[in-house]
């Protein structure tokens, strides 16, 4: 009994040599140490090849066999018994040892030796015969297989892992690894992910944008941002500019039709349309609520630490209240309700303040603002309510 085994036998796992021991016949396995099933299956399948060389479950094991020395293969495998190819132009037929005892005319191509030329050659009908016996051989081969994996499905995934086991790719054993193998995946991708995000800084910047935004001001500037994106369609008018030409896509499943694109006319910048309208709207949402919250500033007064009820106040406390700054420059709820009041004195009443006004940039302005001098109205009260929500938090 030979010291070595098949290398092919040696990467199997202890209980699929049991299977394959017990499924080729030999059945004296209980105490034997996983070398000696080793040896025991290398040792008659060696004995019994012409019988096994077609099965698919041993392919394997004989490629590997094939791949050893001439010599291992010379005292392993019986004279006159061997499995001899016949090499043809890209086409290689094995052809089995039944064959070649009724035909002893073909020759061997296996022989370390090269066969002198005075030998006759084959004949083509002799090739062919041979070729159709091996397909015929492969085809019951194949169908038996199947079958049995059809009866045995636990045998076939183990077969079809045995193939693999020299490769890279390995089959999960169990639904429990598969599990794992699932889980380890999602934990990496979810590893990566938070590696990512933290890395961009996202959560930081929204920090900083929510604490900017959460401010009185902030709501003020949005509203009169709001305001400003109508009253510029007015003031200065988008202009043709080209055409972006239509798409059709897969029968006209994906695309787009032809979209005509506009840009703003900046040459209304040199023109009296822009400049009186703006500065309209300037002065009565900007200008003149911004000085009556900065001089009715209750803020201020809610800073001083004198009372007023005392008398006047001395030099030295008006320096001292100098010195300190209010809570807001300019009082937003002050600023709320004179605004309102503006509004609705010059767009809806039509007062032009003695003349100061043009009624037609009043008209404009009243026209282009999202409802009217009643939308201005809401923005008042929106940053009015959030000028007494924001005091309200300060106590």
């Amino acid at each position: 009994m030979s010291g070595t085994t098949n290398s092919w036998l040696a990467r199997q796992r202890k209980s699929d040599l049991v299977e394959l021991a017990r499924d080729v016949g030999i059945t004296s396995l209980d105490g034997l140490k996983k070398s000696d099933i080793e040896q025991q299956l290398d040792n008659f399948l060696s004995q019994n090849a012409n019988r096994f060389s077609s099965d698919s479950r041993f392919t394997s094991y004989f490629n590997s066999r094939a791949r050893q020395s001439p010599i291992k293969r010379e005292s392993d495998v019986t004279p006159n018994r061997a499995p001899r190819r016949r090499a043809t132009n890209k086409v290689e037929v094995e052809i089995p040892a039944a064959t070649i005892e009724e035909s002893d005319s073909i020759p061997s191509t296996t022989s370390p030796s090269p066969e002198p030329d005075s030998k006759q050659a084959p004949a083509p009908s002799e090739v062919l015969h041979a070729a159709a016996q091996v397909t015929q051989d492969a085809i019951v081969s194949t169908a038996q297989s199947a079958v049995q994996n059809v009866q045995n499905p636990g045998h076939a995934l183990s077969q079809l892992n045995n193939t693999f086991s020299s490769s890279t790719l390995r089959l999960p054993a169990s639904q429990a690894e598969l599990a794992q193998a699932v889980e380890s995946g999602t934990l990496a991708v979810r590893n990566r992910v938070t590696d990512f995000y933290r890395r961009s800084g996202i959560h930081e910047k929204a920090e900083t944008v929510r604490e900017s935004l959460s401010t009185v001001n902030s709501v003020a500037v949005t509203v009169a941002a709001f305001e400003l994106y109508f009253l510029r369609k007015e003031v200065i008018p988008d202009r043709y500019a080209f055409t972006i030409p239509a798409v059709k896509l897969l029968g006209g499943m994906l695309g787009w039709n032809e979209y005509p694109v506009y840009v703003p006319d900046m040459f209304a910048l040199v023109t009296a349309g822009f400049w009186i309208p703006a500065l309209v709207w300037t002065t009565t949402s900007l200008i003149l609520p911004s000085l009556f919250g900065y001089f009715f500033n209750l803020s201020v007064a809610h800073s001083n630490p004198f009372s007023t009820n005392s008398g006047p106040m001395t030099r030295r406390q008006s320096r001292e209240l100098s010195k300190r700054e209010p809570e807001y420059a300019v009082d937003p709820v002050t600023f709320s309700i004179a605004k309102a009041l503006i509004t609705y004195v010059v767009y809806a009443q039509g007062v032009t303040l003695g003349g100061w006004l043009d009624p037609d940039a009043v008209f404009r302005i009243n026209g282009a603002l999202y409802s009217g001098w009643k939308g201005v109205l809401v923005g008042a009260a929106v940053t009015g309510v959030s000028g007494l929500y924001d005091a309200v938090l300060r106590k």
